[in-house]
C-alpha cells in the first residue's frame, strides 16, 4: 500500500505567507486590507496563491523609484 503523499499547498494562510516573506502578520494584513497585496478569499478566510506573490513581488522589483 502506498504512504500518504506530500503535497504543496496551493495556497497560503497568512501566518505562512508573512513568514516566507518575512514581514509581520500585521503589515500583511494592511497590506492586504488596502489591496495591494494579491490574495484569495474563500468564505471568511484569506488565503495567498504563490505564484501570485512571486509575480507581485517581480513587479515591485521592476518599478523605477
Amino acid at each position: 500500500m502506498n504512504g500518504p503523499v506530500d503535497v504543496p499547498p496551493l495556497l497560503l494562510n497568512r501566518r505562512q505567507t508573512a513568514r516566507a516573506m518575512g514581514i509581520s502578520v500585521r503589515l500583511l494584513h494592511s497590506c492586504t486590507k488596502a489591496k495591494e497585496i494579491p490574495h484569495v478569499r474563500i468564505a471568511r478566510r484569506v488565503l495567498y496563491d504563490p505564484r501570485d506573490l512571486s509575480a507581485w513581488i517581480e513587479a515591485k522589483k521592476n518599478r523605477s523609484p
